[in-house]
């Protein structure tokens, strides 16, 4: 954990770019759904080895989409408030 933040190797290895989309999405898009709203709304090609970050309304999940040349490579994160103590902590998934 470096101040704070827990790092993650391996989470996005040298990306070309990194976009974040602004507009809020619906996390119950996959692939698919994110990789559509990359190549309609945002004009580029998802597997041009761009990551590409998306949030929900609340701001407290992103998804994460980047191709890797074999496959896309898929994060889900989410922050979470801890009720008694206010800390807040970031647990993610890697697919």
């Amino acid at each position: 954990m470096v101040g704070g933040i827990t790092e993650m190797p391996g989470l996005i290895i040298h990306p070309g770019q990194i976009w974040l989309v602004a507009e809020p999405v619906d996390m119950r898009r996959g692939i698919d759904g994110l990789s559509m709203i990359v190549q309609q709304a945002l004009a580029h090609s998802p597997c041009a080895g761009s990551a590409f970050v998306f949030s929900n309304r609340a701001g407290n999940r992103i998804k994460v989409l980047r191709w890797d040349g074999t496959g896309y490579g898929y994060v889900i994160a989410a922050c979470m408030r801890d009720g008694l103590s206010g800390q807040s902590r970031v647990s993610a998934v890697l697919y």
